[in-house]
C-alpha cells in the first residue's frame, strides 16, 4: 500500500470508495436488486452512511468548540446540515417507494449510528452551552449575522436540528415487503466496516467525500436494476409495468442528485487539495454503476428503445412511459451539468490536469457533457443547430472579460502550484490511465 503523511493513497476507485466491502451485502443476505426490499435496503444503508458521517462531524465540531474555535465548528455545521438534507431526501423516498405487499415495519431506532448520532448531538449541545453563555444567546440570535462564527454555529444548528426532526419522523416506521429483520436487510456491520475501511490523519473531509460517493453507488446499483427491468418490459410492450419501474428510478435519482449539493457548497478548494493525493489515480468516470452504466449505457439503451417505440406507437400507456423517461433524461443531463461544479471549484481551468492524466480536467468534463447531449436518442424534434448566444449571459461568462474566467484561471494556478507532480505526471501519477 502506497501512503503519504496523511495515510493510504487509493490504487483504484473501487478501493477508494470501499466498494468491495459494500458489495459483501449480497453475500450476507441476498435480495434481488430489482425487488422492493432492495430499494429499502439501499435507502437504509445510505441512511447509516449519512449517520456515521453526521456523528463524525458532530464529534469534531464539539472538539472545535472545546478549543474555542467557533470558526472551524461553523464549517463542520455546514457539512452537518448538508447531510441532514440528504437524510430528509432518503426518508421521503423511503415512504414514496411503491410496495408490492408490505409485510414488516422497520424502525430507524434499531440503527447503531442513529444511537451514536444522538449521543454526539447531546455532547455538541452541552459544548455550545458551555461556550456561549445563555445570557448572550438573545443578543447573538437577535442581532447576529452569517459572517459571525457564533451566530453561524447557532443558526446552522437550528436548521439542522429541525431537519433532523423531519427525517426522524419519516423514518420512525418504514414498511418493507419482506419478512426480514433490520440486521439482514441493512447488514449494518458491513456499512460500519466500509466507514472505517479508510481514514486519514488530521482534520479533513475525506470521510465525507467518500460518503457522498458511496451513497450514489448504493442507490445507483438498485436504480440501474430497475432501469434494466424497464428496458425488458418495454421490449415486450408492457408499457404500464415499465412505467412503474421508471417511476421508482426517478424517485431514487433524487438521492443521487442530493449527494452533489454538499460537495458543491461545502468542499472548498483548500479542503479538496488536502486530500487530493490520497484519492490516487481515480476519477468519477471509473464508477461502473454511475458513469459506465447509469448515465451512459443503460440510459442510452432505454432512451433509444423509447424513441424507437414512439415512432410506431402513440398509445396512452406509452405516452406515460415517455413522460417518466423524459423525467429521467432531465436528471441525467442535469447531474452532468451540476457535476461540473466540482472541477470548476476544486481544480480550476487553464489546462489543469486531472488525477488520471486528462491535460485539461475541466474541458474534458465539459466535452463529456456535450457529447452526452449530442448522442441522446431522445433529442427528437430538438433544434440541433447552434443558437446565437452572442448577447447571452452564458456567452459573457465564457468570455475573458468575466470574473468567472479570472477565478477559473487563478484556481487552476493554485492547483498546478500545489501539485506539480500531478501536472508533470511524475511519481505515482506517471502511469497512463
Amino acid at each position: 500500500m502506497v501512503e503519504n503523511h496523511l495515510g493510504p493513497i487509493a490504487a483504484t476507485y473501487d478501493e477508494l470508495q470501499s466498494l468491495p466491502t459494500l458489495g459483501r451485502t449480497q453475500e450476507r443476505y441476498f435480495l434481488r436488486p430489482s425487488s422492493a426490499a432492495a430499494v429499502h435496503r439501499a435507502i437504509l444503508q445510505s441512511v447509516e452512511v449519512a449517520l456515521y458521517n453526521t456523528t463524525d462531524l458532530l464529534n469534531r465540531a464539539t472538539a472545535d468548540l472545546v478549543r474555542g474555535d467557533l470558526g472551524c465548528a461553523s464549517l463542520k455545521m455546514g457539512w452537518i446540515y448538508g447531510f441532514q438534507r440528504i437524510l430528509t431526501v432518503l426518508s421521503l423516498t423511503a415512504n414514496q417507494a411503491p410496495l408490492t405487499n408490505a409485510k414488516k415495519t422497520i424502525h430507524i431506532g434499531e440503527s447503531k449510528p442513529y444511537r451514536l448520532t444522538l449521543e454526539a448531538l447531546q455532547r455538541f449541545d452541552h459544548a455550545i452551552v458551555a461556550t456561549v453563555p445563555k445570557e448572550r444567546l438573545t443578543t447573538v440570535l437577535g442581532s447576529g449575522n452569517l459572517d459571525e462564527s457564533t451566530f453561524r454555529v447557532l443558526h446552522l444548528s437550528r436548521i439542522a436540528s429541525h431537519e433532523i426532526t423531519i427525517w426522524d419522523h419519516a423514518l420512525s416506521q418504514i414498511r418493507i415487503s419482506a419478512h426480514i429483520g433490520y440486521d439482514n436487510l441493512v447488514c449494518p456491520e458491513i456499512i460500519e466496516a466500509a466507514f472505517q475501511d479508510r481514514s486519514l490523519k488530521g482534520d479533513t473531509y475525506f470521510a465525507q467525500f467518500r460518503a457522498l460517493h458511496q451513497i450514489p453507488e448504493l442507490v445507483g446499483a438498485v436504480l440501474a436494476a430497475h432501469l434494466r427491468v424497464a428496458i425488458q418490459l418495454l421490449s415486450k410492450r408492457r408499457y404500464e409495468a415499465a412505467t412503474l419501474r421508471l417511476r421508482i428510478a426517478n424517485l431514487l435519482s433524487a438521492i443521487v442528485s442530493a449527494c452533489l449539493r454538499p460537495l458543491i457548497e461545502q468542499l472548498v478548494q483548500a479542503d479538496y487539495h488536502r486530500i487530493r493525493e490520497n484519492l490516487g489515480m481515480t476519477s468519477g468516470s471509473h464508477s461502473a454503476i454511475l458513469h459506465d452504466q447509469l448515465l451512459t449505457t443503460i440510459y442510452e439503451q432505454l432512451a433509444g428503445d423509447v424513441a424507437s417505440a414512439a415512432r410506431t406507437d402513440r398509445c396512452l400507456p406509452l405516452r406515460r412511459l415517455m413522460e417518466e423517461c423524459q423525467t429521467f433524461r432531465v436528471f441525467v443531463h442535469n447531474w452532468r451539468a451540476e457535476h461540473l461544479h466540482l472541477p470548476r471549484n476544486n481544480l480550476g481551468g487553464d489546462r489543469t490536469r486531472s488525477l488520471i492524466g486528462s491535460p485539461d480536467a475541466l474541458k474534458a468534463v465539459e466535452t463529456m457533457c456535450r457529447a452526452a447531449v449530442e448522442r441522446d436518442p431522445l433529442r427528437i424534434g430538438e433544434n440541433r443547430g447552434s443558437a446565437d448566444v452572442s448577447q447571452s449571459l452564458t456567452a459573457y461568462l465564457s468570455g475573458e472579460a468575466s470574473l468567472d474566467r479570472l477565478i477559473l484561471r487563478h484556481a487552476g494556478d493554485a492547483t498546478k502550484s500545489r501539485f506539480p507532480h500531478v501536472q508533470a505526471r511524475i511519481g505515482i501519477f506517471s502511469k497512463t490511465d
